[in-house]
């Protein structure tokens, strides 16, 4: 399978699974209460770029040396799986507090990150192993790191929002 075309099946598999979360928080950043954003921060566009890049660093990192060295892929060790994990966890809590939209800056950065891992880890699966199921594992890690993500993404906003509302009422 040329790049070209696993990029574009990737794409799609990644919209599939993205588009209605994203298009939900899209609906209650725009169509909620207006939330007055502080005068510091990164916008949501900004957000969900730096996720993407830093979902496609961590596969990078954790996951695509195997590629780059000449070792066979056969198995992923526990610790590159840790490391994936601990990454994403600090890419999508630090983005999303450095977003300056407290209720929707964190599940933008959660969504940004699993897109980007996603995208480059089956744009990679799917261009070597055009016969393989790789197409299938995208697909099921984003229906499993989806829901993780925005899990997290929930308790950040829930705490900057508490942190917020405590700060309001102290001044």
């Amino acid at each position: 399978m040329s790049f070209g075309s696993a990029l574009g099946l990737t794409l799609r598999f990644c919209a599939m699974a993205l588009a209605v979360p994203f298009l939900i928080t899209l609906f209650v950043h725009y169509l909620a209460p207006s939330e007055k954003p502080p005068a510091r921060g990164i916008g949501l566009l900004a957000t969900f770029l730096g996720a993407i890049f830093s979902g496609a660093a961590t596969w990078g990192i954790w996951l695509g040396w195997m590629y780059l060295v000449g070792e066979a892929p056969t198995s992923i060790h526990t610790l590159q799986i840790l490391g994936c994990l601990l990454m994403s966890v600090l890419a999508s809590v630090s983005l999303g507090s450095w977003s300056k939209w407290r209720g929707t800056g964190p599940f933008v950065a959660a969504l940004g990150f699993v897109f980007g891992f996603a995208l480059v880890a089956g744009t990679w699966e799917m261009h070597g192993n055009p016969d393989d199921f790789a197409g299938l594992g995208v697909f099921l890690y984003i229906l499993g790191a989806t829901p993780t993500a925005l899990i997290v993404a929930t308790i950040l906003a829930l705490v900057r929002h508490a942190a917020h509302s405590a700060t309001e009422t102290n001044e």
